[in-house]
């Protein structure tokens, strides 16, 4: 492909504040979609991906419409070419043209008119007509204004009760208000504009109690929730909605320029929610985001991954169309830090640490509770943990190690990842996978280079066929094997360019196999398994499931530091205490840096204490080395105090609209209301 040309290497430590850079990549972005546009559609909107003409030239794959669950990516994708030339604005209009509802015939028991709503396209839609109303055709914008109207609607749209900000999914809430406060504006509905506000507020009201946003630090989530907060500060008419939207947008750039870690040129741990390509550290929404906002290392360089054929890096999905889309989209606002935040993100000196909290909504095994997330960054590596899992366990990475390979680092070749998973049966990475689920329920505690994870299968697992039950950290070899692996004593030790560092199996329940830690190489993943079982097939009880505890200590080092021999020397040496006992498992570990201790009931996942060093874990709301919390808005002030407000009418949801709810009280003393399951006082 030779119509875009890639934006020149820039050295991982040259720093500039080069103000066009952004703007520079962007016109990089419009020019690939536009490029690639041209390849997948027909002038005419019509889909032709993949093309395939035979020898004579006739179609054995011919034009057809755009199938219905493509058309958020169309969204993307028409976002791009909107700030194109004219001939991309006209494909542009062509590709919304024929672009279907998603909802397709698949209506789940709902009306016609319920059908209509669809938490991307119905906000999508809204957000095309706001910025590019006056490059619509007539048709095309009567079109999504359709779409748009159902997001002022309370059940199915923007208004029901499970899109605002509490503890669970924040991109979607995010959405929502977009939809709400947008749309309250475009279509002249006062009360849909007013519950936007309210959900603005509400999630400055989390931005006052936690360092973080309940959906933090995710490669994929993040981003989206950044957009959609930065559409609104850009486009909103209403100077209250901006000015909360701006603030909340500063404390999300916080986040991800904490965790980035500029001497690898990507994002460190933990992350909220990942999936495979995410965990790989292959093509994500947050490197589309950095790439495009940071005039510095970030890998990898999209542009130059989309110029090769075939494509050397996992994609969204497995699936090329779906990663540019992302890229086109998070390019199609100006997504670019405040001044103050680059600077110290740039100026940063290490050893780096961030301490933040977070907060999860509950649900079968997970409870509503704060997280406490540690961050911590070397020249040559980021350590990353979190203390308890997001609300969506099979997606949570409480655990992540970036470091670099070599002194300078030009590309994702150069770069090194590990993180965790609990599998079962045969499950192992394949490539390219959207997700590679972790049946387990974890906990961490991490003292700067050294930490501690431990585990146990979900309960969810009760009654499954179980052939295997494993923790695994799991290490991609895309790029080259790891360097040196050795096993003894219950130790592997791993030597790979920069750094060493160490994994320490701690006492496995054993209910029939080795029980011991291995070292397996699939395909391009080098596994290290602690296993819990191997068997032929059975089922196991809760109660059962509750003992079934596994875990590590991992510790790390530079390979300058010490040599490989006095490293395993000084691992050899620490001590380790791990029992259970009463329905509490105690671990307490100690070695010449730290000691760490944590006793917590596997049953409830309720942690009794945790403790560095001797003294209690802290537990800071923001915490980050040249960025104090008094610096950052909704935490250097005291939060606003106004009458209590609560908008909606009832508390019915579109993904289970026959669940139980109640509203006991109302702050103006209107009656109270009830859903299915509850049965009304007397």
């Amino acid at each position: 492909m030779n119509s875009t040309t890639a934006s020149p290497t820039i050295p991982y430590n040259a720093l500039s504040l080069r103000q066009s850079a952004h703007e520079e990549r962007r016109a990089e972005v419009i020019q690939l979609v536009s490029h690639y546009c041209r390849k997948w559609f027909t002038p005419h909107g019509e889909w032709i991906h993949p093309i395939r003409i035979d020898s004579d030239g006739a179609w054995i794959n011919g034009p057809k419409n755009l199938p219905h669950t493509y058309t958020r990516m169309a969204f993307w994708l028409t976002m791009g070419l909107m700030d194109g030339k004219a001939e991309d604005v006209s494909q542009a209009n062509a590709i919304l043209e024929r672009a279907p509802f998603s909802l397709g015939t698949n209506r789940n028991g709902l009306s016609e008119g319920e059908a209509s709503f669809d938490i991307f396209l119905t906000n999508h839609a809204m957000q095309m007509l706001r910025m590019h109303e006056s490059k619509l055709l007539p048709s095309v914008r009567t079109k999504l204004e359709h779409w748009a109207r159902a997001a002022l609607r309370d059940y199915q749209g923007d208004r029901q009760a499970d899109l605002q900000f509490h503890g669970f999914n924040d991109n979607m809430p995010a959405k929502a208000t977009l939809g709400l406060v947008l749309g309250g504006e475009y279509f002249n509905d006062d009360d849909a504009l007013e519950h936007g506000i309210w959900n603005l507020h509400q999630l400055a009201d989390i931005l006052t109690r936690r360092g973080l946003i309940s959906e933090y630090n995710s490669p994929t989530y993040t981003p989206f929730t950044l957009v959609n907060l930065t559409v609104i500060s850009e486009y909103a008419k209403s100077r209250e909605a901006r000015e909360l939207a701006s603030k909340c947008c500063e404390r999300v750039w916080a986040d991800i320029l904490a965790h980035f870690h500029r001497h690898t040129g990507i994002m460190g741990g933990p992350f909220s929610r990942a999936y495979h390509f995410d965990s790989t550290a292959h093509l994500s929404t947050q490197s589309f985001l950095l790439w495009l906002a940071l005039d510095d290392r970030v890998l990898p360089n999209p542009i130059e991954e989309f110029e090769k054929d075939p494509v050397e890096l996992l994609h969204a999905h497995g699936f090329a169309p779906e990663s540019l889309s992302r890229l086109s989209w998070v390019a199609s606002s100006k997504l670019v830090p405040p001044p103050y935040l680059l600077k110290w993100a740039q100026s940063r000196e290490y050893p780096f640490e961030l301490h933040a909290t977070a907060e999860r909504g509950g649900g079968n095994e997970k409870y509503c509770s704060e997280v406490n997330i540690t961050q911590y960054q070397e020249e040559d590596f980021s350590l990353g943990t979190a203390e308890a899992e997001c609300w969506s366990q099979h997606q949570s990475e409480v655990f992540y190690l970036t470091y670099r390979k070599h002194s300078e680092v030009k590309s994702r070749k150069d770069v090194g990842v590990a993180y965790t998973r609990y599998l079962i049966n045969d499950e192992v990475p394949v490539d390219p996978n959207e997700s590679l689920a972790s049946y387990g329920s974890l906990h961490t505690l991490q003292d700067k280079r050294t930490a501690l994870i431990l585990a146990r299968p979900t309960l969810e697992l009760q009654h499954k066929e179980i052939t295997k039950l494993r923790l695994c950290l799991i290490i991609p070899e895309h790029f080259g094997l790891i360097e040196r692996v050795e096993q003894y004593d219950g130790h592997v030790f791993i030597e790979d360019g920069s750094v060493r560092y160490s994994i320490r199996a701690l006492n496995p329940s054993d209910w029939g196999g080795s029980a011991e830690i291995k070292v397996e190489r699939i395909d391009d993943y080098l596994l290290i398994v602690l296993e819990n079982y191997s068997g032929d097939a059975r089922k196991f009880t809760a109660a059962e499931l509750e003992r079934t505890l596994n875990g590590f200590v991992f510790s790390i080092t530079t390979s300058e530091e010490e040599s490989q021999a006095e490293f395993q020397q000084r691992i050899l040496a620490a001590q380790c205490l791990d029992y259970w006992h009463f329905g509490t498992r105690t671990l307490h570990y100690q070695n010449e840096q730290t000691r760490l201790k944590i006793n917590y009931a596997p049953g409830s996942d309720h942690v009794r204490y945790a403790s560095i060093g001797g003294n209690a874990l802290p537990k800071p709301i923001w915490k980050a080395e040249g960025l104090p919390a008094e610096e950052l808005p909704f935490l250097g002030t005291s939060p606003e105090r106004g009458p209590l407000k609560f908008p909606y009418k009832h508390l019915q949801v579109s993904y289970d609209p026959e669940a139980s709810w109640c509203i006991n009280s109302h702050p103006s003393g209107q009656p109270a209301h009830h859903g299915p399951g509850w049965r009304k006082g007397k």
